[in-house]
């Protein structure tokens, strides 16, 4: 992987090191940070576990161990990229706004404005197609087409990108017939020029039959929960990532119930102080583990430049890749 986005991606290149951080408790609300301290510069994944168990949601059937692994390992590459692409995509930060203005053209309407807003959406786009363009070079040739298709379908219907099919052919060809030594990055123009078409319909007047192509599709039922549930999911992560994010916020409400208790404690019968305390313990020991992960989390770094790494660390936990 990281071979293949130094290649591919020169300008973004150099990551003195990956600190890859696994978590059950990210679920699908992954993110990517990179920064650089004193010289020192690091891309930071926070991903949920690879679990063997999600493969068959692909829907490719038996695979073979080589693409059983590289499918499990997209949970990490698209993390990776971001520390790539979002870079290269920042160069042309206002044709990539204007090229994907439409945005009902390119998302789903039933994921709301805030999905993926601003340039997310173009980047998103390029995440998951550069996933295809590393099954191109590295996957099996008997199941490269099957992985691919896979892909698209659970970008098209599951995700609501609604022209990712198209786009991933795009890139596909384009990437086929590129110059020798010629790098993805190097083809940002050519994919901006095909965004901004798309986006002002040229493709549909062209053909009348396709026109319909941008129109949302009928949703499968997902493996997972639905997209109202998926919000409340969002809304709580959010939630945990800003107790976790903000030093000593969990001692607020555990601050608070004793504050409680001690102004009423005379009154109090038996049970309801062991309710108090049963109800400041979790708040409590929530802050100890947070102070636990933040010391935890300190880099090698320079004396002066910590704080340097606090706000990047504070700004990963609330930055959506």
């Amino acid at each position: 992987m990281r071979e293949w986005l130094e290649q591919h991606f020169p300008d973004s290149a150099g990551y003195d090191t990956y600190k890859i951080i696994f978590s059950p408790l990210v679920y699908g609300n992954q993110s990517s940070t990179w920064f650089e301290s004193n010289g020192f510069r690091e891309l930071q994944p926070h991903v949920n576990y690879p679990y063997p168990a999600e493969v068959p949601r692909w829907g490719v059937g038996d695979l073979s161990p080589r693409a059983a692994a590289m499918f499990r390992g997209t949970i990490v590459f698209t993390e990776i990229n971001h520390g790539y692409i979002n870079p290269e995509a920042s160069k042309y930060t206002e044709r990539v706004l204007q090229a994907t203005s439409a945005r009902e053209r390119w998302v789903a309407g039933r994921f709301g404005p805030g999905y993926y807003a601003g340039t997310g959406t173009f980047n998103e786009y390029m995440n998951w197609a550069l996933v295809s363009l590393w099954f191109t070079d590295s996957a099996p040739d008997h199941e490269r087409a099957a992985m691919i298709g896979s892909l698209e379908r659970l970008m098209t219907e599951r995700r609501g990108f609604l022209r990712f099919g198209t786009f991933n052919q795009f890139l596909l060809e384009l990437y086929k017939d590129r110059r020798p030594g010629q790098t993805v990055a190097d083809l940002y123009p050519r994919i901006i020029a095909w965004f901004d078409s798309e986006n002002r319909g040229d493709s549909d007047r062209a053909d009348p039959a396709g026109s319909d192509r941008g129109q949302e599709p009928e949703p499968r039922p997902a493996p997972h929960a639905s997209g109202e549930h998926d919000a409340v999911l969002e809304v709580l992560f959010l939630v945990f990532k800003v107790l976790i994010a903000v030093p000593g916020l969990p001692l607020v409400p555990a601050i608070g119930l004793g504050l409680l208790a001690a102004s009423r404690w005379t009154r109090l019968t038996r049970t309801r102080r062991a309710l108090v305390f049963a109800g400041a313990a979790p708040w409590a020991g929530f802050a100890a583990g947070q102070l636990i992960w933040h010391l935890s989390m300190q880099p090698p770094a320079a004396p002066g430049r910590a704080d340097t790494f606090r706000v990047a660390w504070l700004l990963s936990v609330v930055r959506r890749s």
